[in-house]
């Protein structure tokens, strides 16, 4: 859908300069002043002819160059200006939005530049992203400017690109023992640790449904093109459990979420699985992630993001209880008491 917008300003400068050249012609008489009075009238209509000629030949495109960052870092996003005609424009205006989908916040931006003759016309923009979340960026329109600019045309397009952005590693707080996050574990020895002989693989199967994921032998499974599993003989149930509380403020949460992931990293360095939960409020359940590794805490992250905090948490102990009533504790990061805090919470 196109839309006009006039600028009556510049039309009146240009009408005011078109008058001086006639008066000047009136008086001297001169061959170059008559040339310059009939540019003068044949531009205007040269250039809002050609405008709804160009605007069809100009697209918009976006895209992120690197998909993730962690908070703080720069990144970048790229947006392209084509146009696929022998026509030009000085200016083209871009329509552009970033939103943190996960805390439902934005800003509105304008880009503006040039659009070049039969030519694609690309820029990186710099962008330092300081909250974590799912940023997505996208263009819902642009407006093409004639030559002279006297008229605007307005085209809607529908291009986005997102980016995730993951906490950065640092020091875990004093204030958070590890020794104590113990007490967080599904059972009360810990067996889980990597390196330990905590099961045997006796055989190994087809998937049968109701099998562990941890289980699939993935090598296996690639190489016979269906899903095989380990069968062992033992194996502890052992892990650390660990509740992501996503209630607050997006600051609040921010911090919550840094606590978080750098728990998790801890642990899983030092050879402890973690159960990673958090409630998502829009499907009204917990997810879920086992994690065994750097990767698999960042892809938790990211799904993680397609969630939305919100107010109150206080009620989500009880659910837990209600889901898991063989859990006899828990670890729950949590903001209280105006910081991010690792929580024990027994259920005994």
């Amino acid at each position: 859908m196109l839309k006009t917008r006039v600028h009556p300003g510049r039309i009146i400068v240009y009408l005011i300069l078109f008058g001086i050249v006639l008066y000047l012609d009136y008086f001297l008489q001169s061959h170059f002043i008559l040339i310059l009075t009939f540019l003068f009238a044949a531009l205007p209509v040269i250039s809002l002819a050609a405008l709804p000629v160009l605007i069809h030949y100009v697209s918009v495109s976006l895209a992120v160059p690197v998909p993730e960052c962690e908070t703080g870092a720069v990144s970048y996003v790229e947006l392209g200006v084509r146009n696929r005609s022998f026509l030009l424009s000085l200016d083209i205006k871009i329509h552009f939005r970033a939103e943190n989908a996960f805390y439902g916040t934005g800003q509105d931006m304008v880009f503006s530049f040039p659009v070049r003759i039969h030519d694609t016309y690309k820029q990186l923009i710099p962008m330092r992203l300081s909250r974590l979340g799912r940023v997505v960026y996208s263009v819902d329109s642009f407006r093409v400017t004639d030559l002279l600019g006297f008229v605007e045309l307005h085209r809607k397009t529908k291009q986005s690109a997102e980016i995730m952005v993951l906490p950065s590693r640092g020091a875990v707080p004093g204030e958070v023992n590890e020794s104590d996050l113990t007490l967080g574990m599904t059972e009360s020895d810990e067996t889980n640790k990597k390196g330990n002989d905590f099961s045997d693989v006796t055989d190994v199967r087809e998937y049968i449904p109701g099998d562990k994921l941890m289980s699939i032998h993935w090598k296996l499974s690639a190489k016979r093109d269906i899903l095989m599993v380990k069968d062992r003989s033992s194996m502890s149930d052992q892990q650390m459990l660990l509740l992501v509380d996503l209630a607050g403020k997006p600051a609040e949460v921010d911090e919550v979420l840094n606590l978080g992931y750098n728990v998790t990293a801890k642990l899983i360095e030092s050879g402890t699985y973690v159960r990673l939960l958090w409630w998502s409020e829009g499907a009204g359940e917990f997810e879920e992630r086992v994690i065994d590794h750097i990767a698999n805490l960042k892809e938790a992250y990211k799904d993680m993001y397609h969630s939305t905090c919100y107010q109150d948490g206080e009620l989500l102990p009880g659910y837990l209880k209600n889901i898991r009533p063989e859990l006899k504790a828990f670890v729950r990061i949590v903001y209280a008491e105006g910081k991010a805090k690792a929580q024990i919470i027994s259920l005994d």
